[in-house]
């Protein structure tokens, strides 16, 4: 435990590795360090049979939660082999994203497929010096779009106007377009403070770089506060810094990876063709305690 609470508190993630350990050692060691952790399947208990919409967890890749462990689901992109940027959990859509990750790995991929880790902390001291000071200075802002069917599945709801209402509460505008279409629009820091110190987490990467990459295939920006997107030249230098101070985690069966999402980003290197399992959970709260 002291060793998990070293790596935590000095790197922002730790890695426990044991080939035997099953998806209940996994529950018990998260359990150990986290509480309140975030659920996908449906409205929590105290919410049943009201028109409250719940949190939308994760993207749209879809979260598949393990019978009888409605917090334990298959991590993003199941099936899916393209790479994911490093990025900052639901830190394009919430003041308050859960504090701390946990990741199982049942079955490792047989190559590739790394998962990258990187503390904010040192990214932002590491960026040129007129970057830092334009990301302190300007906020930045996502904006997003959902058709009907998709936001009523995300957050449990058919009714447009409590989720509107729920979405202000949590300093989102949205609008519903005359056919139903949502568009969330929501303004943060991109280097908030942690321990006094900025810190780059966010989702800035992954939303910049596909709309370069495919501004065809998505209609989602994010935009600095004053309007002006993120140019080509801040995004390469932002990646350079990154790939600079990431880590790769090469997994191994049976490891456990917990990630202060507080001022650790994550991302997924591409995966090869083949089985991996891989499950999350996530926290509201994390708890430093030896």
């Amino acid at each position: 435990m002291n060793s998990i609470l070293e790596d935590l508190q000095t790197q922002g993630y730790a890695l426990v590795q044991n080939p035997h350990s099953t998806v209940q050692d996994f529950v018990r060691l998260s359990n150990a360090w986290g509480k309140n952790f975030l659920s996908v399947s449906g409205a929590d208990s105290a919410h049943k049979h009201t028109h409250r919409p719940r949190q939308i967890i994760g993207s749209h890749l879809g979260r598949t939660p393990l019978p009888n462990h409605a917090s334990v689901f298959l991590s993003s992109g199941s099936g899916s082999t393209f790479p994911l940027p490093l990025h900052g959990e639901l830190y394009y859509q919430s003041h308050s994203p859960p504090e701390a990750l946990f990741f199982y790995c049942q079955t490792p991929p047989a190559e590739a497929g790394e998962t990258m880790v990187c503390n904010g902390i040192s990214l932002f001291d590491a960026l040129p010096s007129p970057l830092q000071e334009r990301l302190v200075s300007q906020k930045i802002s996502y904006t997003r779009y959902s058709p009907k069917e998709l936001w009523q599945k995300d957050y449990a709801t058919q009714d447009g106007n409590a989720l509107l209402a729920f979405l202000a509460q949590n300093h989102v505008h949205g609008e519903i377009d005359a056919n139903g279409e949502l568009k969330t629009v929501f303004t943060t820091s991109a280097v908030p403070k942690v321990n006094g110190k900025h810190c780059f987490i966010n989702n800035l990467i992954p939303f910049a770089l596909r709309e370069h990459q495919e501004p065809e295939a998505t209609r989602s920006r994010v935009r600095f506060e004053n309007g002006d997107a993120v140019s080509p030249e801040v995004l390469n230098t932002i990646l350079t810094v990154a790939a600079q101070q990431q880590v790769g985690i090469s997994w191994q069966a049976g490891d456990i990876l917990i990630v202060d999402n507080r001022w650790c980003m994550h991302g997924r290197d591409r995966l090869a063709e083949g089985p991996r399992t891989l499950y999350l959970r996530m926290a509201q709260r994390i708890h430093l305690e030896a």
